[in-house]
């Protein structure tokens, strides 16, 4: 385990290596403690829906949401993890295209 974070009344574990997250869950199951256990990611999709909200919402030039809209069809299937920050970690266009992303889908009502 790498961390543990206590949000109220949530506790977040953070593991780095998935087989370890695994045996760690089986575990929960197997002591009885869960039954479900829900996974959350935010998987990046490339949706045309963004291309209107940087247009109304943000009031961007074409030019500059022509490039936002490549960077997220380059990002399209990409799970937003801190691999995905170290991967794209030298490019802060595609930073901002996550981060505008990420706004994007919680206007949307889809992440809080």
């Amino acid at each position: 385990m790498n961390q543990v974070i206590v949000e109220g009344s949530k506790l977040i574990l953070e593991f780095q290596d998935q087989d370890k997250l695994s045996k760690f869950l089986e575990l929960l199951r197997y002591l009885g403690l869960t039954r479900t256990i829900k996974k959350k990611e935010i998987v990046i999709k490339y949706d045309e829906l963004f291309r209107r909200y940087l247009e109304k919402d943000r009031q961007l030039s074409d030019r500059t949401i022509e490039d936002y809209m490549r960077y997220l069809r380059k990002l399209d299937s990409k799970t937003v993890n801190y691999g995905l920050y170290l991967e794209i970690s030298n490019n802060k266009w595609m930073i901002k295209t996550v981060r505008l992303f990420l706004d994007y889908l919680y206007k949307r009502g889809e992440i809080s």
